[in-house]
């Protein structure tokens, strides 16, 4: 990039940056979207692709901007002196720090004289940072460095992740604890360590079942064909019985997971002792769209995203900043990743990108697919459902419009069965991590 473009790239990312304080400026902004997309699609059925992507976008060119910046600049400090390299002087207090480091090793080493000679003072300062640096390391550093270690947490809880072939696709799966079966659905671009907080507090009364669909634990491939309602209620309920969950279970879905979850529980009644909705999907505010072409949707995916991010030039960018760009969205997720130990590794794989945006090419129709469900196959009245609404991370007066679209869907499946209604405030979308111990409470007591 040229000097110009930088300083362009770097101009638009501080423009766009500020989208991160729209919402102390207009309380009624979606939870999940970036400010420049949500005057575009605001109330439109379809709007929850291009406000995710406009999300994501901004966060890669933010993430350009920095590296490229970062980049432009680094070979200039590596340069030795005479060769274009700014001679910056150090100031009066630096230089007699230096000058009493220098006599304190001198003091310690009488032989450095003999080894120092050829190595100037710039080069023994950076050496001894790096031993101060890697002596002031403890062990939980090391851990959350080093992806192929892990925390105690993260230890334990890898013994109970199992992948099951399920419906004919492999299905990675968390199976903790004893007690009443809680099972856990993830939205899109998440993935089971999401739940981690939320978990580790229903594990010792609860059994809890965490599943991520199929493409977005490390090494497994993603399909070329868009995920189905139906088929994601199905696999629901056939990890379940593939771990012997058989009784009645209280279902959690959080996003679009709370579509699957209430899918499952029209298509087979029975099956489910009760339902909690975790900010979950609403069709009539984000999705559903009856003139959405579905088949061109999936040529498209199968055509052009899917061969796009599979290529060698967007897994490497992705590698880059896809961690980053995760936890700039999720700001939750860095206690997990800290916790866990090698999420790290796991974020930069490319086909969680790919898992996410197949998710959201398909999004529109499974929206489509839930809207019919409710007019055809009503909820069992004897199934209690618990609605939970996000309010957003910043405090305010009264509800968001996000938060009045939960609660009016909450409203209509009032209809059908009892309902009880939870707004949740200083949380974003991802409930179970901005406030785990409130969604673990509102999770137990479903589960009673």
């Amino acid at each position: 990039m040229t000097l110009a473009s930088r300083r362009l790239s770097l101009v638009v990312a501080l423009l766009y940056l500020t989208w991160l304080a729209a919402p102390l400026l207009n309380p009624q902004l979606h939870p999940w979207t970036s400010y420049a997309s949500e005057y575009v699609v605001a109330d439109h059925p379809a709007g929850t692709m291009p406000r995710t992507t406009d999300g994501i976008f901004g966060m890669l060119l933010i993430m350009m901007a920095v590296l490229s910046h970062s980049r432009a600049r680094t070979p200039r400090r590596g340069l030795p002196d005479g060769l274009g390299a700014p001679k910056a002087a150090p100031t009066p207090r630096r230089r007699g720090r230096f000058a009493v480091r220098d006599r304190r090793a001198d003091h310690q080493d009488p032989h450095r004289g003999d080894h120092a000679a050829g190595v100037d003072g710039g080069d023994r300062r950076v050496a001894r940072c790096r031993v101060r640096s890697s002596r002031g390391r403890t062990g939980a550093d090391v851990a959350r460095n080093d992806p192929g270690m892990g925390t105690p947490t993260g230890a334990l809880w890898r013994e109970h992740l199992r992948e099951l072939v399920v419906m004919g696709e492999p299905t990675r799966v968390l199976d903790i604890g004893s007690g009443p079966v809680v099972a856990c659905c993830s939205g899109v671009a998440s993935v089971l360590w999401d739940w981690a907080p939320v978990v580790e507090l229903l594990r010792g009364e609860h059994r809890v079942i965490v599943l991520d669909r199929p493409g977005y634990a490390p090494g497994q491939q993603v399909s070329e064909t868009l995920p189905t309602l139906d088929t994601e209620a199905a696999r629901l309920l056939a990890v379940l019985t593939a771990l012997g969950a058989t009784g009645l279970v209280t279902a959690v879905g959080h996003s679009f997971g709370a579509a699957v979850v209430e899918a499952a529980a029209r298509l087979h009644p029975g099956r489910l002792g009760s339902l909690v909705f975790l900010d979950g999907s609403v069709p009539e505010a984000e999705g559903a769209d009856w003139a959405h072409d579905g088949a061109r949707a999936a040529g498209r995916f199968r055509h052009g995203t899917h061969p796009a991010v599979r290529s060698t030039s967007v897994r490497v960018l992705w590698q880059l900043v896809g961690p980053a760009v995760s936890v700039a969205l999720v700001p939750g997720r860095r206690g997990v990743a800290r916790a866990m130990g090698g999420l790290r590794a796991e974020g930069s794989s490319s086909n969680i990108l790919l898992a996410s945006l197949r998710d959201l090419a398909g999004y529109v129709a499974c929206m489509n697919r839930l809207h019919e469900l409710r007019g055809r196959m009503p909820l069992e009245s004897g199934v209690p459902l618990t609605v939970v609404a996000a309010n957003g991370r910043v405090p305010r007066p009264g509800l968001s419009r996000w938060a009045r679209h939960v609660l009016a869907q909450a409203a209509r499946l009032a209809q059908e069965t009892s309902v009880r209604r939870v707004v949740v405030s200083r949380s974003g979308h991802f409930v179970m991590l901005d406030q785990p111990r409130r969604t673990a409470e509102l999770i137990a007591e479903a589960a009673r």
